[in-house]
């Protein structure tokens, strides 16, 4: 399969694509397996494609010689500069096609990782799609009480299971959440809400 190099982490807002992105930074085993580095940006959704590029032209060690290059020359300079390294690349938050093409650079040790909300960007052009599902509930159950700092301990479980379901089980808005709890009770949590 010629994007077995390509993957997408794809799910809405706070599921968790970026945190998961940074986990495989940090593991050990993906260091090891790319010496020549992890690089990672952040696009949303009006990115200068430009300055990214360049970005980590300079970190490879590359120069840029044109005063004014295009993205096209960019994208051709960080191809030669990847070609025999073995980098993983992490390009996230993608919000259009055409800003995902801008990174397709890796060379034959490369892998790109690509996080997106939206699956049809990498199935457009070809690219793996992983979904990030949402938590279970005894898993949104722990985080929540893991962020509530133990004021959780004594609270009704019922009321707790209705808290995370209307926070869709996004860890995001469940680690807000267990911190408010620090404040306000479950109670008047949900009433507000």
């Amino acid at each position: 399969n010629p994007n077995c190099w390509l993957l997408t982490l794809v799910g809405m807002g706070g599921i968790g694509k970026s945190v998961m992105a940074r986990a495989l930074c940090e593991d050990s085993a993906v260091q090891a397996a790319f010496p020549d580095g992890i690089l990672w940006t952040t696009l949303g959704q009006e990115p200068d494609l430009i300055t990214k590029l360049r970005e980590w032209i300079q970190a490879l060690g590359g120069t840029i010689g044109e005063h004014a290059p295009t993205e096209d020359t960019l994208k051709a300079r960080l191809a030669d500069l990847l070609e025999d390294r073995a980098c993983l690349l992490i390009v996230d938050d993608v919000w259009q096609q055409r800003h995902a093409e801008a990174f397709r650079v890796a060379g034959e040790h490369c892998r790109l990782l690509l996080t997106t909300r939206d699956a049809e960007i990498p199935r457009s052009i070809g690219i793996d799609v992983q979904p990030i599902p949402t938590m279970s509930e005894s898993e949104a159950l722990e985080l929540l009480r893991e962020w509530a700092n133990g004021v959780l301990d004594e609270a009704d479980e019922d009321i707790l299971k209705e808290i995370i379901e209307k926070l869709g089980r996004l860890p995001l808005a469940i680690k807000l959440a267990g911190a408010q709890f620090q404040r306000k009770s479950p109670e008047k949590w949900l009433e507000r809400y």
